[in-house]
C-alpha cells in the first residue's frame, strides 16, 4: 500500500473486519514501517472469533479465496497488489550451526554407550576381585563331625542394613 497513511489503515481494517466477519474471523493489522518487518506495507493476520487461534498462511490465502470479488474489490480499492509473507524470514543454518546441531543430536546417544561401557568395565572388575579373592583363599578345614562347613567365601556382605 504505498503511501498509506493512518487512515487508510483504519478504513482498510475496517472494510476487511466487516467482509471477514461473515466467515466468523477477525483481522488483526499490523503497521509494517516499524523495525520489526522488512516488507512495506501493513501487515494483517486473520484470527478465529470463538477461540483467538491465528490462521496459517495458507489458510489464509484460501479464505481469501473463498471470500470472493467482494474482498478482491477491497484490496483493489487500497492498491494491494501483493500479498507476502510480514515477518522476517528464517535464514539458513551455516556449516558450523549443522555440525553444533549434529553434535547435539549424537551426545546422548554416547552418554549411553559410555554408560554401557563403565557398567560392564566394573562388573568384570568387581568379578576379578572376587575370584582373586575366592583363589587366595586357603580351603577350610576338614571337620571331623557332619556339620557342614561354608565352602565359599563371599566378597559382599549377605545382609545389609
Amino acid at each position: 500500500m504505498p503511501g498509506g497513511t493512518r487512515q487508510k489503515y483504519s478504513d482498510l481494517r475496517d472494510r476487511m473486519s466487516a467482509a471477514l466477519a461473515q466467515k466468523g474471523l477477525r483481522m488483526q493489522l499490523h503497521d509494517a514501517n516499524t523495525a520489526f518487518f522488512a516488507h512495506p506495507g501493513p501487515c494483517f493476520q486473520f484470527r478465529k472469533m470463538d477461540s483467538g487461534e491465528a490462521l496459517t498462511p495458507k489458510a489464509m490465502k484460501a479464505t481469501i479465496r473463498a471470500l470472493g470479488t467482494e474482498f478482491q474489490e477491497i484490496l483493489e480499492n487500497f492498491n494491494v497488489h501483493n500479498i507476502t509473507n510480514c515477518g522476517v524470514s528464517r535464514t539458513k543454518h551455516s556449516p558450523a550451526q549443522h555440525a553444533l546441531l549434529a553434535l547435539a543430536g549424537v551426545l546422548p546417544l554416547a552418554a549411553f554407550i559410555a554408560t554401557l561401557v563403565l557398567c560392564c568395565m566394573h562388573s568384570s572388575a568387581k568379578k576379578r576381585a572376587r575370584e582373586a579373592l575366592l583363589i587366595t583363599r586357603e580351603p577350610p578345614p576338614v571337620a571331623a563331625s557332619n556339620i557342614s562347613v561354608p565352602t565359599r567365601l563371599y566378597a559382599e556382605p549377605l545382609y545389609t542394613t
